[in-house]
């Protein structure tokens, strides 16, 4: 394919970046750089050391593509093809055929890997270039998807299908369970279930392989939480199901910490205009097209950015101040959202840093993030991850 070079708008670039098409525009390597920084005990920042960071540090290198970073878990690729993983890899998530640790990025063979679906302490998986799906990491509740509870420490394809999408927000790995779109628009999902029926099957029931939610063909994002899942269809309308601690899941629950609204099948969250949804334990972000951010669960740490008391846990979207956000997420307290102008936000938890502002001080309030030039952003369980045109 022919390079297309020249001058490119920041905008251009982050369009491009979203859309999963670089390879297109730049086949001579990838424009970003990656930066990581917040708790960094099992080397999981990249930065061949164990060093916490409060504030954006440079992992080495700048033909960086697409990444995640949860649990104590990192995974990027390159525009080359190849995957790279480091942090903790006590159930063997890295897929490094081991159970070492790495605290610098560290290369899974194979030069076709396309983009990185998820990884966390337990579990990790990415789609290739031929549409094939790749699991790995612990296997007790079948999460690795190959029909059996083993553990694998290396990439273990699922199925024989080809028809995975690798289109940005298509795929996630959850909390033991993952939720996948194929390129019919079709929802999927496996892994753990036994508790909240993350799976969406109106059951609570395991499996250890793939299972269609619904015979809908529409799906365009999927987004996970510690125990719950979302779904978004092209017609904007958003679902939640799962685990509905302090309400998490977006529709009216117990008060407190009551787990009594959980459910088991894809239940609508109100509104029609919903963009994207990320969630994590108790709590979640949502983004809808009109560039509005929605926050809803608890507010232990100051997470739905509101400004206000800790305790004022909400069950339903409340409004986070602004329009011109474009993606947010959240994991363990500490929230990470992106601003059309380049610019990048975090608000709630922030031990050892994790929110990047220099020090550990806890802000209910989208704080900004030094620099313009943000492109994508992860935000795990214990620390945050960002990319940067180079």
């Amino acid at each position: 394919m022919t390079t297309v070079k020249g001058s490119w708008e920041l905008q251009d670039v982050r369009d491009k970046a979203l859309a999963g098409i670089w390879k297109e525009y730049d086949a001579s390597g990838d424009p970003f750089t990656l930066f990581a920084w917040g708790q960094n005990t099992q080397g999981n920042l990249g930065l061949n050391n164990r060093t916490n960071y409060s504030s954006p540090t440079q992992i080495p290198g700048t033909n960086w593509s697409t990444f995640i970073g949860d649990g104590y878990v990192s995974a990027a690729t390159k525009l080359d093809g190849t995957l790279w993983m480091w942090g903790n890899n006590t159930n063997g998530a890295l897929g490094t055929n081991n159970k070492t640790k790495y605290s610098s990025p560290t290369q899974i063979p194979g030069t076709t890997w396309s983009r990185s679906v998820g990884c966390n302490d337990g579990n990790s998986g990415c789609i290739k270039s031929d549409g094939t799906m790749w699991m790995w990491g612990k296997g007790d509740e079948g999460t690795p998807a190959q029909n059996n509870r083993t553990n694998y420490s290396s990439p273990r394809q699922v199925g024989s299908d080809t028809t995975w999408s690798s289109t940005r927000g298509h795929a996630i790995v959850g909390d033991m369970h993952v939720v996948a779109i194929k390129t019919d628009g079709t929802l999927w999902a496996w892994g753990y279930n036994r508790v909240y029926g993350q799976l969406g099957q109106n059951n609570r029931n395991n499996t250890s392989s793939p299972v269609q939610i619904g015979a809908g063909t529409n799906w365009k994002w999927v987004g996970k939480s510690w125990q719950g899942s979302f779904a978004i269809n092209t017609s904007g309308e958003l679902y939640a199901w799962g685990s509905n601690y302090y309400g998490c899941l977006g529709y009216p629950n117990a008060p407190g910490d009551s787990n009594s609204g959980s459910r088991s099948s894809p239940t609508q969250v109100p509104g029609t205009t919903w963009k994207t949804a990320y969630g994590s334990s108790t709590h979640t972000l949502a983004v809808k097209t009109d560039g509005t951010l929605w926050a809803f669960g608890s507010n232990s740490r100051g997470q739905l950015g509101q400004n206000q008391p800790e305790s004022s846990h909400r069950s339903s979207p409340v409004q986070i101040p602004g329009t011109t956000w474009t993606e947010a997420m959240g994991a363990w307290g500490g929230m990470v959202a992106q601003k059309s102008d380049g610019t990048l936000w975090t608000w709630g938890n922030n031990q050892a840093g994790r929110l990047g502002h220099n020090n550990e001080v806890y802000y209910s309030s989208p704080v900004q993030v030094p620099g313009t030039n943000w492109v994508n952003s992860s935000s795990g369980n214990s620390h945050m991850m960002g990319t940067k045109p180079a």
